[in-house]
């Protein structure tokens, strides 16, 4: 009889708009799943299945999310024979499936006391859980009972109790960090630390540093393998911009007006609100409007906690989430939302980049992060709405020091899309992934002819396929043809302000998120070199969300408008570079390659601007390739990437000859084009996208 060690996790929610929203959360006693073990094996001896899975470096915990209102077929279920499923029941209407046609080993139950009355009659009270407390004794007594027949499958030995004493404060970051280590060390299954200690508010983004810190030593001790593979850092950053919150009571208007006002606000460094209500009102009402404001918070924080966990179970990952930034940025960011944009925003970039970071750092002190990021070279995962990347650490931005993609916080539905299509789907990048490569032209007006004809007259390859596409039909034709793995789409972007989506040129058509999700899956890594198809404030329907919802898992997007020059070059050297990362172990993931393509791009926009300048008055200049190699390849160093920033002006003069190094560093302080790779962002989990060479290393 064949078993494995998996549990397959089922939680069947109340039908409503979203995937599963704040509420379901609370009510289903979701906040209890980092506590579940994710297999019957680690579940018996964590320490030892961390060494065993060492080189299976994806091993999320597994839920599957049903509706009660959903026919659940049996034979799906049944899919899953040789696991133990879990069903988790969070909806009180009477759900479509029979448990009798479930193929065993199989338990059902609540994590916060509330199965339905009507279960416990048709299902054995054996195979019955109320509490987080109660399933663990079911495990134990199921994992017992599985120990006892004849299956051809290798339990385990018990878990010696490890001479650790972990200690947890009362914080919930903090606890939600302890219950991701157990899952590496797994001797507190009853989810009871060592000890619980008390904390001040004003260490708590301390101690989430010292948590991070414990968490990688716990990964690096656990892995065997000569080649340590550190988990990236899910960093949380929460932005209120509440609008939502309305009443038509006239009494309780102004109340409401308070809470409003309090949960569009910032936190501050120690993770409480500033409460400061101006106006009549007495201690009564005071305290409601915290109540109400607090009550809010929590459903929000929640649910983040809880999305954060299921991203930070892939790796077992360590988790930041920072105090909430609240619309007070708004006004910076309102510079650069297309509706008020202006010709030369370029020029004002800086100057609110450093606005922006300054209004931060009085919240968040991201220089000791910084400092232990760069000791382990950790990526990051960024749940947040805002502009991540942008955010500096002594003036050196963080997507130049680190290789970042992010998840949009504001649609709660992709957050866990993006984590259920990883759980779902395995890809990496073949040694022949060239040939699964689509250019999609969709526009050849005379900016953008101009690349497509150089590409016809230098093509990297005779593998990457090109399609012009001059209407969605033609695209869904060349998708459907081709099947690629990856598609580039080299064309017109633009936002639409009243729908606050994008949408990209196809010759007369506009390719719009609604033709993306009615088409279904497009390939499994998109690049957009077109402008403003993800922009800051606010657009929630921007087109990298409609692809994260059909099942890409990496989207590579821009904030602003860029160069349809640079734009093509960018792209250009990435086909260039992935015929050799394909081959040779460069790079571990998707997301080290295209973080630095992105980030060295700055180099040949530089270099180009130097010769067009200098070529403008009859005039020639010439770099050393050499020493373009040499910055290239210390750009890959995480310890050389401030240094070289802070410095940029000279590391550029430098690839030239001496003599023309004070005209040279002239017209880089003249356009300084180190900041055009802060006008794209990584969307989605690229990070999951191995390449084979570097496995195979």
């Amino acid at each position: 009889m064949k078993l494995n060690d998996k549990i397959i996790y089922f939680i069947i929610l109340e039908r409503n708009s979203y995937l599963i929203s704040p509420i379901d959360v609370r009510k289903t006693g979701l906040t209890e799943i980092p506590k579940l073990p994710k297999n019957i094996n680690q579940f018996l001896n964590a320490e030892l299945f961390s060494k065993v899975t060492n080189d299976d470096m994806i091993n999320p915990i597994i839920i599957n999310f049903l509706y009660d209102d959903y026919q659940i077929d049996s034979e799906i279920i049944n899919n899953f024979e040789h696991s133990l499923k879990v069903f988790i029941i969070g909806s009180q209407n009477e759900i479509k499936l029979d448990f009798s046609k479930i193929v065993e080993p199989y338990i059902v139950g609540s994590l916060s006391n509330n199965l339905p009355a009507y279960l416990k009659d048709r299902i054995d009270n054996k195979l019955i859980f109320n509490n987080y407390e109660e399933f663990t004794s079911l495990l134990k007594a199921i994992i017992e009972i599985l120990k006892s027949k004849n299956f051809d499958f290798k339990f385990l030995p018990p878990n010696k109790e490890i001479d650790i004493e972990f200690s947890v404060h009362e914080f919930s970051v903090s606890i939600l960090n302890f219950l991701i280590e157990n899952q590496i060390y797994g001797n507190f299954w009853d989810g009871n630390p060592t000890k619980t200690l008390e904390l001040k508010y004003t260490d708590r983004q301390e101690n989430i540093l010292n948590h991070l810190s414990r968490n990688i030593i716990l990964q690096l001790e656990s892995q065997t393998s000569e080649r340590k593979n550190i988990p990236p850092l899910i960093f949380c950053l929460p932005y209120n911009d509440f609008k939502g919150l309305k009443s038509n009571h006239t009494s309780d208007k102004e109340i409401f007006t308070k809470v409003r006002k309090l949960n569009s606000s910032s936190q501050r460094s120690d993770y409480l609100f500033k409460s400061d209500f101006a106006g009549d009102i007495n201690e009564k009402q005071t305290q409601r409007i915290i109540s109400l404001s607090a009550n809010l918070t929590k459903l929000k924080l929640d649910f983040l906690d809880f999305a954060s966990y299921l991203h930070a179970s892939f790796r077992n990952s360590p988790i930041y989430r920072a105090p909430i930034i609240g619309n007070e940025i708004n006004k910076i960011l309102s510079y650069l939302d297309p509706k008020n944009q202006t010709p030369n925003f370029q020029k004002i970039f800086y100057k609110l980049l450093t606005i922006f970071n300054k209004k931060i750092s009085k919240i968040i002190d991201l220089s000791k992060l910084q400092k232990i990021v760069e000791t382990f070279e950790i990526q990051f995962i960024a749940i947040s709405d805002l502009p991540v990347e942008w955010l500096t650490v002594n003036e050196v931005p963080i997507a130049f020091q680190s290789d970042i993609t992010r998840i949009p916080e504001k649609t709660h539905p992709s957050i866990l899309a993006n984590y259920v299509h990883n759980l779902h789907q395995r890809v990496s990048i073949s040694e022949d992934i060239i040939k699964d490569t689509l250019i999609v032209f969709g526009s050849l007006d005379d900016e953008l002819r101009i690349g497509y004809e150089h590409f016809i007259k230098n093509p990297i390859s005779s593998e990457i396929k090109i399609s012009v596409c001059n209407s969605r039909a033609d695209l869904f034709f060349a998708i459907n043809k081709y099947k690629p793995k990856i598609i580039i789409f080299d064309s017109h972007g633009s936002p639409n302000n009243k729908e606050y989506t994008s949408n990209i040129k196809l010759g007369a058509d506009l390719l719009t998120g609604n033709d993306i999700v009615a088409f279904g899956k497009f390939a499994p890594i998109i690049i957009l070199s077109c402008c403003s198809t993800f922009p800051i404030m606010n657009y929630y329907n921007a087109l990298p969300m409609a692809f994260l919802e059909t099942g890409t898992i990496s989207i590579t997007s821009t904030f602003l408008p860029i160069g349809i020059g640079s734009a093509y070059m960018l792209y250009y050297r990435i086909l260039n570079n992935l015929i050799e990362a394909s081959k040779n172990p460069v790079h571990k993931n998707w997301l080290s390659f295209i973080s630095h393509n992105i980030r060295t791009s700055a180099i040949t926009l530089s270099i180009e601007h130097i010769i067009l300048k200098f070529a403008k008055k009859g005039r020639t200049i010439k770099y050393d390739t050499y020493r373009h190699l040499d910055l290239l390849v210390r750009l890959m160093n995480n310890d050389q990437r401030s240094s070289i920033y802070k410095n940029w002006a000279f590391e550029i003069a430098n690839l030239f000859d001496k003599k023309y190094h004070k005209e040279i560093i002239s017209l880089m302080n003249e356009k300084n084009m180190k900041y055009e790779n802060l006008y794209y962002t990584n969307i989605g989990r690229s990070d999951l996208i191995y390449f084979d060479s570097w496995l195979k290393r």
